[in-house]
């Protein structure tokens, strides 16, 4: 067994088959769990065709994550600073809520489920009305309406100027920004 199936058996549950790529990376056909708390994903992934779950760990960092999740992405309750590193698609739900966020950077380009992500006050989030659903869970439900509400909304341009407004109205002006 080598290196790299060693730390896949030692930091993750699988749930279906591990294909070790020529270049190193990991590709699951199925779904694969996180299960020891640590700062840096051991291993890169190209593809996981089911769920990828890294929550309540110590992550510091999305990198190793797959380019491609065939259903849902979890990332909830680490100590991620930004999205970087993370899945670019996202064939179900994104979840990455109960992180110190400072940036949504990194966010995917396609996440075809629902986005969820707690409300950050002063952290521009309009980047996020590009995807079709957005839960933000926040203190004010105000916010998590406004986001609901532009969410998907076309053309894209219209929907952002239409949420900034409506988020620079309740006095939120650090969050109406690209």
């Amino acid at each position: 067994m080598n290196d790299i199936e060693n730390l896949v058996k030692q930091y993750f549950d699988v749930d279906g088959q591990t294909i070790f790529n020529h270049d190193g990376s990991v590709k699951i056909i199925g779904g694969v769990s996180l299960v020891i708390g640590i700062t840096k994903l051991p291993v890169k992934f190209s593809e996981v065709t089911s769920y990828a779950t890294f929550t309540k760990h110590d992550l510091t960092t999305l990198e190793g994550s797959p380019e491609r999740v065939g259903d849902d992405f979890s990332c909830v309750g680490n100590n991620l600073s930004n999205l970087e590193g993370g899945p670019k698609i996202v064939k179900g739900s994104y979840d990455c809520f109960a992180n110190p966020l400072t940036s949504f950077k990194g966010i995917p380009d396609t996440v075809e489920g629902e986005f969820w992500c707690d409300w950050i006050e002063n952290v521009p989030m309009l980047s996020l009305l590009k995807y079709d659903k957005v839960s933000v869970i926040a203190p004010d439900t105000a916010i998590t309406n406004i986001f609901i509400k532009y969410a998907g909304q076309k053309p894209l341009r219209q929907a952002i100027i239409k949420c900034q407004k409506e988020l620079i109205d309740l006095g939120y002006e650090g969050n109406a920004r690209l």
